[in-house]
């Protein structure tokens, strides 16, 4: 598990299989469940956002589409 500040990193919300990362496209906008892609995103990137949060950069293997995921504790 990684820690910033004492605490782990990351939310206990996972829109991700934890072992492999890949999520599904289903948002156009975080959680409004709009997209009717419904491709795999697969994950491309990992960053460190300001305050030390880390997310997934995902891309879908469909349509090409870029998000950014938080990534669970």
């Amino acid at each position: 598990m990684i820690f910033y500040g004492g605490k782990p990193a990351g939310t206990q919300h996972r829109n991700h299989c934890p072992n492999c990362l890949t999520s599904l496209h289903l948002d156009n906008e975080p959680g409004d469940r709009a997209a009717d892609c419904g491709g795999q995103m697969e994950p491309v990137a990992v960053w460190v956002r300001k305050g030390g949060e880390w997310a997934i950069i995902h891309r879908c293997r469909l349509c090409g589409k870029l998000t950014s995921n938080r990534i669970a504790a």
